[in-house]
């Protein structure tokens, strides 16, 4: 963070947000524009999969639930969409299950007591596997229909937020701003995201053919 020394003051997203607006004109609010127009098609596709995650069927019960728990469960849906893949460092390479992407997006935490030893926990994993730790989010609460807090996590920094919705907007917006990479694990859920909801493209982009499958699914009637 030492690149970046006013990420640590409390109005830091909003200099996140005012440079992501410089950088890409016209492109803001554009996940709050197109994601509620998709989030029905998620629920739709996503009951059509087969997981042993205990925590998939508890997903499809949020769509009637508060706008933000709907849209917390499309989200979490995304990486059960998505071909699992290889993730490679600089000792091993291992195969990623749907729960370890989707963690990697946005991972659970039930309370505030828990979070700091969720985070010294992630920074564990990665440096055991020699990954570096990118930005993600963590969503606080005792079940995913009572979310008190969504937290994004940049380093050893955290910025709180009330929505999931705000949480994903901002977490995308500092990593395009910092030019930092999305976390290996859920690079696959960030590229859609990207492509489907901000339509940003980038000589660096990894699209799969499941992440061009996904696109074509949510725009079909």
């Amino acid at each position: 963070m030492e690149e970046f020394p006013c990420m640590k003051k409390s109005y830091a997203p909003r200099l996140i947000a005012a440079d992501f607006e410089v950088a890409f004109p016209n492109l803001q609010n554009k996940l709050y524009e197109k994601f509620p127009t998709i989030t029905a098609k998620l629920y739709e596709l996503g009951k059509r999969k087969k997981s042993k995650d205990k925590l998939l069927p508890s997903l499809f019960e949020l769509i009637n639930e508060s706008e933000d728990a709907s849209n917390l469960g499309a989200f979490l849906l995304i990486p059960y969409l998505l071909n699992v893949h290889t993730v490679r460092s600089s000792h091993k390479k291992w195969r990623l299950s749907h729960v370890e992407v989707r963690d990697n997006f946005i991972g659970i935490v039930s309370d505030d007591l828990h979070v700091e030893e969720e985070l010294k926990t992630r920074q564990s994993i990665k440096e055991s596997k020699k990954l570096t730790l990118q930005p993600y989010i963590l969503a606080v609460g005792p079940t995913l229909k009572n979310i008190n807090r969504y937290i994004v996590v940049i380093n050893d920094i955290t910025y709180s937020f009330d929505t999931v919705l705000q949480a994903v907007d901002n977490c995308f917006k500092a990593i395009w701003v910092m030019n930092a990479a999305y976390a290996p694990e859920s690079k696959f859920v960030w590229t859609f995201i990207q492509k489907f909801c901000y339509e940003l493209n980038s000589p660096h982009d990894e699209v799969s053919n499941c992440i061009l499958s996904l696109l074509t699914d949510v725009e079909q009637e």
